[in-house]
């Protein structure tokens, strides 16, 4: 988890990232991962997952009992242990500083039952935390709570008081426009992830609507293992580009400063951090991103907001700011020792290749179920 998370950390400060969310399913290695995201040197909102229904059970996916319980595992952690480890972390994070802040993060509503929503309320109002979560990423989850809840997921989370400005709500694709108004009424930010949902095929996120409705919107990657590398240059390029598939007015489309906005204000507003990050003003925080426009890309033009967007790339950063604090500069991380965290995972990687083959073939024999269920017409994600 350490090397990972250090591995991810590397790229992101390459790419000029000075902050991020990490919504992290290992609850067991919760711990150890916030001591790598204080060691990593960036703002971090730490987001430790809270579910506890599968997706097999929400979607009624019809399973061999054996198949089953070998995906059903160890079970999920009971809510007093998450409620513990939550009230910890917090305690923990506020003692250093705040620079690694803890976020809730339900997996996505519809993987928590009952109890779990009111946990998420209690915990967020107990300890005044943001919340991030996964918002109708695909189709077949749109149906099947609109034949769930009245009115739809988001419908759901309005009455059970889990709708407010320290929301954040990644994709956000598959939402009717009443839902999308209940997000704007509430302040609710979305996290727009362009290359996931491209790499996915999980459908265009409304971008023209959330804008016409003064929704926040962010940009984010969904991780590496659908969202490729942590580079949001290629993250802004793809949102401004992205919403002209739609078939939508040219006027409605994102510009470079829309985008650029996503990238930076956007961000903050998803970390909690609205005002107070995300933008250079006096007071604000010190997480800056020195660009350099002599890179060959961007060599023959004026430096501005539209060259940095459709031209920039990792290459042009030659230093980062976390925090008040160099985190790089000269090509060089001071954050940690990369050099020695590539050489670890380089050790690492067989390891972890064959520690993953059991969960590779359970996985392959629950497909033929899944395919099946998803081939039933109107559940095309």
């Amino acid at each position: 988890i350490r090397l990972a998370i250090l591995l991810g950390a590397a790229e992101m400060i390459r790419s000029g990232v000075t902050a991020y969310i990490d919504h992290f399913p290992h609850l067991r290695q919760a711990e150890a991962a916030y001591a790598a995201h204080r060691e990593a040197g960036l703002r971090v909102g730490f987001a430790p997952f809270l579910h506890d229904i599968h997706d097999h059970d929400f979607f009624g996916i019809d399973l061999p009992q054996d198949l089953r319980r070998r995906l059903d595992g160890a079970g999920f952690a009971p809510a007093d242990r998450l409620a513990t480890m939550f009230r910890g972390l917090a305690a923990q994070a506020r003692a250093d500083g705040g620079r690694v802040a803890i976020l809730l993060g339900p997996n996505a509503p519809q993987r928590c039952s009952p109890a779990l929503l009111d946990l998420w309320r209690s915990l967020r109002d107990e300890l005044d935390l943001s919340v991030h979560t996964h918002l109708l990423e695909t189709r077949a989850q749109a149906e099947r709570c609109r034949a769930l809840w009245p009115g739809g997921l988001v419908a759901e989370m309005a009455r059970r008081g889990l709708l407010d400005r320290r929301l954040a709500a990644a994709h956000g694709i598959w939402l009717l426009p009443e839902e999308r108004a209940l997000l704007a009424r509430h302040g609710v930010t979305i996290v727009h992830n362009p290359a996931s949902n491209l790499m996915l095929g999980s459908g265009l996120m409304p971008y023209a609507d959330y804008a016409a409705r003064g929704v926040a919107m962010a940009l984010g990657s969904d991780s590496a293992n659908t969202g490729g590398p942590a580079d949001l240059f290629e993250l802004m390029r793809l949102a401004m580009m992205l919403p002209r598939l739609g078939g939508q007015h040219w006027r409605t489309w994102p510009s470079a400063r829309d985008v650029l906005r996503m990238a930076t204000e956007g961000g903050a507003a998803a970390l909690g951090l609205a005002g107070r990050a995300g933008r250079i003003a006096e007071g604000a925080a010190a997480d800056l991103v020195l660009f350099d426009p002599g890179i060959a890309a961007t060599i023959a033009g004026t430096a501005s907001v539209d060259q940095i967007v459709q031209h920039g790339g990792p290459d042009a950063v030659r230093a980062v700011m976390a925090g008040g604090a160099w985190v790089y500069r000269n090509g060089r991380i001071l954050a940690f020792d990369e050099e020695a965290v590539r050489r670890d995972a380089q050790h690492s990687a067989a390891e972890i290749v064959h520690t993953a083959a059991d969960g590779v073939t359970l996985a392959n024999e629950a497909r033929p179920f899944i395919e099946k269920f998803l081939a039933r017409p109107s559940n095309v994600s």
